[in-house]
């Protein structure tokens, strides 16, 4: 039995909570303070809000690309770090965004979930959406593994 199998859903968002990365408060984390609103045992997807604001903004109150693309990579590293039950963190190798439709101001659900995950690297998988459910943008990416910081 993995070290999955035992933590439940609880387990889980308290242990994102006790751990809130500065880089995803700097995207703009939402509804907790690590941005984690919720955990699918089942399928493994985390799903983390952001409250995008014009210091996110270029031009015309459309959210920078980096910025979504940050969004993306928290959603799909903590779902690889839910998955490996916190003993493996990604670095992410590349990441791939389409960015479907303009991200603009407001609440954006970004959502990741794990392909495939080996010894040394993980696949990953995510999606951008708008409050008012829009695909906005998704991404892929893959990661090496390393050993979780305790």
């Amino acid at each position: 039995m993995s070290t999955i199998d035992v933590m439940t859903r609880e387990q889980i968002l308290a242990r994102f909570a006790q751990s809130v990365q500065p880089c995803t408060l700097s995207l703009g984390a939402a509804g907790g303070a690590d941005g984690v609103v919720d955990y699918d045992p089942q399928t493994g997807r985390v799903t983390m809000d952001f409250e995008s604001t014009a210091a996110h903004c270029h031009s015309g109150h459309v959210v920078q690309g980096g910025f979504v693309a940050g969004m993306l990579d928290s959603a799909m590293s903590m779902a690889v770090m839910a998955q490996s039950g916190f003993t493996r963190a990604p670095a992410t190798l590349e990441l791939k965004v389409s960015y479907l439709k303009g991200t603009t101001l407001g609440v954006n659900r970004a959502i990741g979930w794990v392909v495939q995950m080996g010894k040394t690297v993980a696949f990953v998988e995510g999606e951008l959406y708008n409050a008012g459910g829009e695909l906005l943008a998704k991404a892929s990416s893959s990661a090496r593994l390393v050993p979780a910081v305790t």
